[in-house]
Parts: structure tokens; C-alpha cells; sequence
């Protein structure tokens, strides 16, 4: 997946300092759609640790319970700790101005991703009540702090044009070094949390997780205009 990349490597310098960001919702047993599979986790952290990072962070926010409690559901908890990564709760907001973002110039949200060399952006590719699917952009939703997401998502409630123009400025506020996209059996239906399996048998990476998002809905036979974000970034 990433030869054209250089492999890990190509990625992440010796010395580094490297956030893994998965997407992580709630408590689910170890073959759950809603977040990507151990496997996947623990060969990531194996990659990063491989290409000579000084340190991994495995972190984020999950809406309900800690990052440490969700991966132990997953069975992840203790394959990610032996091969070297630390699990770290986004617990520590601090306020980052975006003087360049299109619509919203000030966020609250975690240190960590600020704080890292490089971050790589872990998806699952799985449908979204409000803004249709979550793929590479949606998932850096998760550098916001735990409850104060849900003020946010109030507001696709309202817009979700509003709500997708805050997903991207916010992801060009820290734009992940790579994004990889578990697809291999991706959720439809009721998601994020509730939705069916389907396999779509599929890996994804990307530099450019707005490019890459694209391309995952022209794999689903959907048009890009029907992903919230990628409308929006389109027209930006």
C-alpha cells in the first residue's frame, strides 16, 4: 500500500514523533465496523516503529468512554502496547487561531496534534447519518476535545454545508502526513455506529485525504457532491 510512498519510511523520519489518530466511537467487540480493525492498528504502530520514530502516540477522543477502554474492547489495547505505542486520551485542550481558514479562525482542541512531527490519520470507511460517509477528513474531527464535538454536530443538524466547512478548516489547521482508509469490510446503513457490513476488500492511503475521500466515493458509485466535504471543497 505504501510503495508509492516510499513505505513507512518515505513517511516518517527516524526521530520523529508521530500521532496515529484512528477513528474510535464507542466500545465494540474486536470485528465491530465502527472503528478499523486491530490488525490494521497494530501493523501501523508496527510500520512507524519500524521507520524509526523516537515516539508513537496512539490518541483520540472517542465520544463515550476512554481511548484505552474502547481499544481494549477492540482487542487492540495490549497488541498496540507491545509494539510500542503510548494511549493517550485527547484530554488537554488549548485554543489554535486559523487566521487562514475559510469560515471558522479559532478552535478548541487537543495539544497532541500540534505537539508531533507527523500525523497519520486512520480511517474506516462507513456511512454517516449526517454527512452521508466518514472517510479521511471526517476523521480529523477527532483532534476536538471529547463533549465538545457534540456542540459541533449540532451544527450539521442545521447546515451540514456549515458543519463540512468547519471539518476542512479544521483538517487544513494540521492536515495528517498520511491517511490510510480501512475498507477491507466497511460499514453501510445506520452508521457511524449501527450500520451492516459490506466488504469492499479495499486499503486506501493518501497524502491528501480530500483527494482520497473523492476517490473512495467514486469506488461506492457515489458522486463526490453527495460527501458534504468534498462539495464544499470543490467550491472553495
Amino acid at each position: 500500500l505504501l510503495v508509492p510512498f516510499g513505505g513507512m519510511g518515505g513517511v516518517v523520519a527516524r526521530g520523529d514523533r508521530v500521532l496515529v489518530k484512528p477513528n474510535l466511537l464507542f466500545s465494540k467487540g474486536p470485528d465491530c465496523l465502527v472503528h478499523p480493525h486491530r490488525e490494521l492498528m497494530a501493523a501501523v504502530v508496527e510500520a512507524v516503529v519500524a521507520a524509526g520514530a523516537s515516539e508513537v502516540v496512539f490518541g483520540e477522543s472517542p465520544a463515550i468512554q476512554s481511548c484505552s477502554s474502547v481499544l481494549k474492547k477492540a482487542g487492540a489495547l495490549s497488541m498496540l502496547k507491545e509494539r510500542g505505542a503510548t494511549i493517550r486520551d485527547f484530554d488537554r485542550p488549548t485554543v489554535i487561531e486559523a487566521p487562514e481558514a475559510v469560515r471558522f479562525k479559532r478552535f478548541e482542541m487537543d495539544r497532541t496534534p500540534m505537539e508531533v512531527d507527523k500525523v497519520i490519520n486512520l480511517g474506516k470507511v462507513k456511512t454517516h447519518a449526517q454527512m452521508f460517509l466518514t472517510l479521511g477528513v471526517k476523521n480529523t474531527f477527532g483532534y476536538v476535545v471529547g463533549a465538545r464535538k457534540t456542540a459541533w454536530h449540532l451544527e450539521a443538524g442545521r447546515d451540514p454545508e456549515v458543519f463540512a466547512t468547519m471539518l476542512l478548516d479544521l483538517h487544513n489547521l494540521r492536515r495528517p502526513e498520511l491517511t490510510i482508509m480501512d475498507g477491507i469490510v466497511m460499514m453501510e446503513g445506520n452508521g457511524p455506529g449501527n450500520g451492516t457490513p459490506r466488504a469492499l476488500n479495499v486499503l486506501v492511503a493518501s497524502n491528501n485525504a480530500v483527494a482520497m475521500d473523492r476517490i473512495i466515493c467514486e469506488m461506492l458509485s457515489f458522486h463526490p457532491d453527495q460527501l458534504f466535504t468534498d462539495r464544499v471543497a470543490r467550491r472553495l
